[in-house]
């Protein structure tokens, strides 16, 4: 259902079907006794494509400590893909040369060590015009200024919290300053749930 939460390199809805859902609706058939799942639904990869909508779903993104973070990162990231889609950063024809396995390395690496994971396959930074070994952190800084005249101030506000302070995991992690009592922890999630009350980005206090 997930396969390498990376998706199949396909491009066409023909390819999509064929490469994607059949074999998801082949897998599940043995236990879908009432014909009742929808492929639509079984796709868990971190970006499926949504024909019914003409769009496609990144699921790739964990919810935020408030809705002014989960939509400042959702306008950054549009604004990237707009760059991308538009050729901005590089060609078509070079992202279209990518395989699920070598972005899934990157991808897992990230997962682990966060903003901080350096990349240092310089044809994946070339994507983004970066010659190079980057961490994370520094790539986004890259690609927020190249994108944030189009930013409101109020979201180009809450991602430069992000940017300065790191990830809310590394900020909460941050925050426990390795105390991990329960008190400590109780501590930081009413800390989390005043932010979501006041929709505010949540700073570690020191």
């Amino acid at each position: 259902m997930t396969g390498l939460v990376i998706p199949e390199r396909v491009f066409s809805k023909v390819d999509y079907y064929a490469t994607i859902f059949e074999p998801i609706n082949k897998a599940i058939k043995t236990y879908d006794h009432n014909n009742i799942l929808d492929h639509h639904f079984l796709n868990s990869r971190g970006a499926i494509a949504r024909f019914d909508r003409n769009a496609i779903e990144i699921r790739l993104v964990d919810i935020q400590e408030c809705p002014k973070a989960d939509i400042a990162i959702c306008v950054l990231i549009i604004e990237v893909l707009k760059k991308l889609v538009n050729g901005d950063l590089a060609s078509l024809k070079d992202q279209k040369k990518w395989v699920k396995q070598d972005l899934f390395a990157i991808l897992n690496a990230t997962i682990k060590d966060a903003e901080n994971h350096s990349i240092s396959n310089l044809d994946y930074l070339g994507l983004f015009n970066i010659n190079m070994d980057a961490s994370v952190k520094n790539i986004w800084k890259h690609l927020y200024e190249l994108t944030k005249d189009n930013i409101t101030e109020d979201y180009r506000n809450a991602i430069e919290i992000i940017l300065e302070h790191g990830t809310l995991s590394t900020r909460i992690v941050n925050a426990l300053q390795e105390d991990t009592t329960e008190k400590n922890i109780r501590c930081i999630y009413n800390q989390l749930a005043d932010c979501l009350e006041n929709n505010s980005l949540f700073i570690p206090k020191h």
